[in-house]
């Protein structure tokens, strides 16, 4: 964790020190080359912070999913919470057939294994032309 808290200085000087020495070999007047040791110092200790930001958000965010776990183990609940595995529970012994909420379609406008209904279990209707279109194919 402490490079972490340094990544922008380690990075901005990482940066300098190399600046400086390609523009030390390319012959490069001094004025030039402090300046450009500036701005790649400056530059390279922004992206340090913007990595760090990351990194300590990531860190974060996975200590407080550990302790919401621990806490819920200590609880008992599972990783949904007691009121939410009850109603995944109750959705599931209502649906049809057993099939966790999904009604197939048979083709006649009910589901099949059901009670022949003329709907969708979701409320969706066909259009008209639908029955149109199967009274040509079947006559």
């Amino acid at each position: 964790m402490d490079y972490v808290r340094r990544m922008p200085w380690i990075l901005g000087l990482f940066a300098s020190i190399v600046t400086g020495l390609l523009c030390h070999s390319g012959g490069c007047i001094m004025e030039i080359t402090f300046f450009r040791m500036a701005i790649a110092l400056f530059l390279f200790f922004c992206v340090g912070l913007v990595i760090r930001a990351v990194i300590t958000g990531i860190q974060d965010e996975l200590r407080m999913k550990e302790e919401l776990e621990a806490r819920r183990a200590e609880e008992g609940l599972g990783p949904l919470g007691e009121a939410a595995e009850a109603q995944v529970d109750a959705d599931a012994a209502s649906a049809p057939n057993g099939s966790g909420g999904y009604a197939p379609y048979n083709g006649d406008g009910g589901v099949y294994g059901g009670n022949g209904m003329d709907e969708f279990q979701d409320g969706f209707e066909p259009m008209k032309i639908a029955d149109y279109l199967k009274g040509e194919t079947e006559g």
